[in-house]
């Protein structure tokens, strides 16, 4: 690490996030222990990352290279979420197999040998836990828990330090119940309520079927879950921040084209269902603020913004020539005229597809670092390259023929 950055953030707020998280993955009991033979091991002498994870895996007979590939050794972050899931009475316990996604945000690589908690609510409100551990961007783990879940919950007692920011509440008066980037307004309530909303800092799923000139955001989204007794009358508020080159919706909001009338909130109930457009107030015009959404609906929450400039009918997110998944990738010239050039430098990519904005795919080939594509057969316009891996993970990028 270079000097000038050796006591910045990555040391410290990194370091320290990274570390609990670790503590989490091991338990307490192996991760103290760990820990004390580590240091009297290894006291005062210096020790790098690799000699670290190597000495854990040996000392508690648990493989670490997923977890410092995921937390320690790449960029960016990541966290989970639960797709799908179905519920199965065993004899008086219930059987759950869950559809687990991970999802990432400024990395391409999808960590291995995750490690988490899943957590259900049961009838009577209280926590019931169990452990699960899987590879890759998707899976389905399978738990049992001896009371009938009402709602799934990840990491509930916090032990990762991922891209999500996770708050519940237990509502029996009117009046707010505050959580991270939001907060839920109860103006009447006959009974309760648990209410648990997840903050997530990555993008959301993108559309399953386009919702034409529509923009999802590329950083955030929240996942709003829970049980309501009775009868309830809320607002949903959803923060948004969009302050020059420092609020998490800047890229989205801060064009200059994008008026107020331009702003869109998208709702879907589930993971298997579209996205859709809802009704809000956005009270102010101010950079920001609350935006408001007039009741309670259990599901996900994103904002978006009506520009068909930006919009991306693959439903691959945002388009923009200069951003996507990976930093690494170059194309050149671009505006071009005959040929690209197209470099990935050691990426792991190895396939190449083009693409027209309306989604229509016009080449495919393997590909491995660099390539070179004839533009001849081309009419002047814009194009999307994508790159795919071996994870199925795509990094894209926009280039413009010129006649």
């Amino acid at each position: 690490m270079p000097h000038d950055v050796t006591y910045g953030t990555t040391t410290y707020d990194k370091g320290a996030l990274a570390i609990h998280s670790m503590r989490g993955y091991l338990g307490d009991s192996v991760f103290f222990d760990a820990t004390k033979a580590f240091l009297q091991e290894f006291a005062f002498t210096d020790v790098s990352s690799e000699q670290y994870r190597d000495f854990l895996t040996d000392y508690t007979g648990i493989d670490m290279n997923g977890f410092f590939d995921a937390w320690i050794f790449n960029p960016g972050h990541l966290t989970y979420k639960i797709m799908d899931y179905t519920v199965t009475n065993n004899a008086g316990s219930y059987d759950v197999s869950i559809d687990l996604k991970q999802k990432i945000f400024e990395r391409t690589n999808y960590a291995d040998n995750n490690r988490l908690e899943i957590s259900c609510l049961g009838p009577d409100w209280n926590i019931y836990t169990e452990s699960v551990q899987f590879d890759g961007e998707q899976a389905t783990v399978n738990v049992s828990f001896p009371v009938e879940p009402q709602i799934l919950m990840i990491d509930y007692n916090q032990k990762l330090a991922d891209g999500s920011l996770d708050r519940e509440n237990k509502i029996t008066s009117t009046g707010y119940a505050y959580y991270y980037g939001s907060r839920l307004g109860v103006t009447g309530l006959s009974d309760s309520a648990f209410v648990r909303i997840e903050h997530k800092y990555v993008a959301p799923d993108h559309c399953i079927e386009p919702l034409e000139g529509i923009v999802l955001s590329d950083k955030h989204y929240w996942n709003v879950t829970g049980v309501v007794e009775g009868d309830i009358q809320t607002t949903m508020q959803f923060e948004f921040i969009n302050t020059t080159n420092t609020g998490i919706d800047d890229w989205l909001f801060s064009d200059s084209i994008i008026l107020d009338s331009a702003i869109r909130v998208l709702y879907r109930p589930d993971a298997q269902s579209n996205w859709q457009e809802i009704d809000f107030t956005k009270p102010s015009a101010n950079n920001y603020g609350f935006i408001l959404v007039d009741t309670l609906r259990f599901g996900e929450y994103t904002f978006g913004v009506y520009d068909p400039a930006r919009y991306d009918s693959l439903g691959l997110g945002m388009i923009n020539l200069n951003t996507g998944l990976d930093n690494n990738i170059s194309i050149f010239p671009n505006p071009a005229k005959n040929t690209i050039c197209i470099n990935a430098k050691d990426q792991g990519y190895n396939s190449l597809s083009i693409f027209t904005l309306s989604g229509k795919q016009l080449e495919e080939k393997k590909f491995h670092n660099s390539d070179t594509i004839s533009l001849e057969a081309y009419i002047h316009g814009v194009y999307i390259i994508q790159l795919t891996g071996p994870k199925m993970v795509s990094a894209r990028r926009k280039f413009i023929k010129v006649q």
